[in-house]
């Protein structure tokens, strides 16, 4: 990414699973994409920016970051940490003509939410 000047940048990982069922490395898989992404994009395009006084950063998180649902709790916890992690760098970057805003949208029809919900039916 050197020497891109980044103006603006939209971030949106997701994917939920069902239970605990699944292996240690899978939840580990799923963690790194749902908060590390966010926070190493961040960190990767903030700097540019900051330094040019002007830029926009949207992320999106979930409903489920603020109401969550058994069998969802991890992917809860890290769409909490997107929401709390934007709004903090929200108002650190104002100074800086930086805009950072956090997009939550409700539960929506996906084909990852079809398998989530055969997982529970099976899971159950």
């Amino acid at each position: 990414m050197a020497g891109l000047k980044v103006g603006w940048s939209a971030s949106q990982q997701a994917l939920p699973f069902a239970s605990f069922t699944i292996s240690l490395l899978i939840a580990s898989l799923h963690a790194q994409m749902n908060v590390n992404s966010t926070t190493w994009m961040t960190h990767m395009i903030l700097p540019g920016m900051m330094e040019r006084k002007r830029g926009s950063i949207v992320n999106v998180a979930s409903a489920a970051g603020v109401h969550t649902m058994p069998l969802l709790a991890q992917y809860s916890a890290a769409k909490g940490y997107i929401t709390m992690f934007t709004r903090g760098l929200s108002v650190e970057c104002a100074k800086k003509n930086v805009t950072v805003s956090v997009v939550t949208p409700f539960y929506v029809a996906t084909k990852v939410r079809l398998e989530v919900k055969q997982q529970r039916s099976v899971s159950l």
